[in-house]
C-alpha cells in the first residue's frame, strides 16, 4: 500500500522501500501519479523477491464514500498485475487499515472475498499477512461469525505454537498465517507468511 506519490511515509510502505534501497524509490518518481484503487509494479531491488507491486488504497471516511470499491480494486488490480507477470505467489498486508484508518475487520473481509473470487478462477499462491495481535483476534471473529462461504484452513502462530483450525465450504480454500509481532521485519515475514491455496486445486478435490 502507498499513496498517490509513491513516497513511503511510514508502515508497510516505508519498510519495503528501505529494505529494497534507493533504486526503488528513484523508480518509483517516473510512476506518478498513482490512481486511488490502481497498481503499478516495479522491480524489487534489493528485497528477497522478484517484483514491488505498489497500490493506492483509501482513507476511510465513514464507509460511504466508494471506499468499498476502491478497496476491492486495489486488491483486484495487484493480482492482475502478479498473473501478467507470471507471478507465481504473491503478498499482501491488509491495505489501508494503518494510518489511512480502514477498520481491520472490514478490510480482512474483503481481502478473504475478493483474494477468493481470483483464485477460484487462477493458479496463484497467495499471502495474507497480518502483523498484530489486534488483527489477529479480529480475524478469529470473522471466521467464527462470518467465513461461510469460503473453506478455511486458518494457521494462527503466535511466537512457537501454531493451532489450526478448520471448516469447509464448496468454493476456495483460505490459509493464513497470523503473525503476532510489534514491528515489521520484512525479510523474516517472507518466510514466515502462509498461504492462500488457488481455489482450482481445492475445487478439484471436492469433485
Amino acid at each position: 500500500p502507498t499513496n498517490r506519490h509513491l513516497y513511503p511515509t511510514g508502515g508497510t510502505d516505508l519498510a519495503i522501500h528501505k529494505s529494497a534501497g534507493p533504486a526503488l524509490d528513484e523508480f518509483c518518481e517516473a510512476l506518478t501519479p498513482l490512481a486511488l484503487g490502481t497498481a503499478k509494479i516495479t522491480p524489487a531491488f534489493n528485497l528477497p523477491c522478484k517484483y514491488v507491486i505498489h497500490t493506492s488504497g483509501p482513507v476511510w471516511h465513514g464507509g460511504d464514500n466508494g471506499e468499498t470499491q476502491l478497496l476491492v480494486s486495489c486488491y483486484n488490480e495487484c493480482l492482475k498485475l502478479a498473473k501478467e507477470n507470471d507471478c507465481e505467489t504473491v503478498a499482501f498486508p491488509l491495505i489501508s487499515s494503518g494510518s489511512y484508518g480502514y477498520p481491520k475487520d472490514k478490510v480482512l473481509k474483503i481481502a478473504i472475498s475478493t483474494i477468493s473470487t481470483f483464485l477460484f478462477d487462477n493458479e496463484m499462491t497467495v499471502y495474507l499477512l497480518v502483523y498484530d495481535k489486534k488483527s489477529y483476534e479480529v480475524l478469529k471473529a470473522i471466521l467464527t461469525i462470518t467465513m461461510c462461504s469460503v473453506a478455511a484452513t486458518i494457521i494462527v502462530r503466535c511466537g512457537t505454537h501454531a493451532v489450526v483450525s478448520q471448516r469447509k465450504t464448496l468454493t476456495a480454500t483460505v490459509l493464513c498465517l497470523i503473525c503476532v509481532c510489534q514491528h515489521l521485519v520484512l525479510k523474516k515475514t517472507m518466510h514466515l507468511c502462509h498461504l492462500l491455496r488457488a481455489a482450482r486445486r481445492r475445487k478439484a478435490l471436492t469433485n
